[in-house]
């Protein structure tokens, strides 16, 4: 939410780390001066798997096994 200069945060997240990051980037904002950071940590938060990089081994279709087999 965003009032003036100040953008308040709340929610969840998975870490204390992922809570500073978030109040981080939000004084990125144009116009953002303040950060009202209520954020909480759940652990016990089960995030899904980021996608793999565009051009990474990840990214790649598997191998074909060897001719023969």
């Amino acid at each position: 939410m965003v009032s003036g200069p100040t953008a308040t945060l709340r929610g969840e997240v998975a870490s204390e780390s992922d809570r500073r990051l978030a109040a981080l980037l939000a004084t990125f904002e144009p116009g953002i001066d303040r950060v009202q950071n209520d954020l909480t940590v759940n652990t016990e938060l089960k995030l899904p798997p980021l996608p793999p990089e565009p051009g990474t081994e990840a990214d790649a279709p598997p191998l074909a096994p060897p001719a023969g087999n």
